[in-house]
């Protein structure tokens, strides 16, 4: 997304703040504050483009259907292989 000029931050870690600051060009205090403390499911949304130059943030819903990429039902397959 960095190529975009658009990044969508998630908690971040304390350490990675100065970088996320650095990255995005700088962010309201109010929203650097928060990057730590980001509820699962909240980012921050900002971007260098001028057309959308103020950082967003938004919640994200749940998901209504789970995603099922990367399960893995071994004794399932086992059993259909005997």
């Amino acid at each position: 997304m960095s190529m975009m000029n658009t990044f969508i931050i998630h908690r971040v870690a304390p350490e990675d703040v100065s970088f996320v600051k650095r990255v995005t060009g700088g962010l309201p205090p109010e929203l650097e504050r928060r990057l730590t403390k980001l509820e699962t499911g909240t980012v921050i949304i900002t971007s260098r483009v001028p057309i959308v130059s103020f950082p967003v943030l938004v919640k994200i819903p749940r998901r209504k259907i789970e995603s099922e990429i990367g399960a893995t039902y071994v004794t399932s397959f086992l059993k259909e292989q005997a």
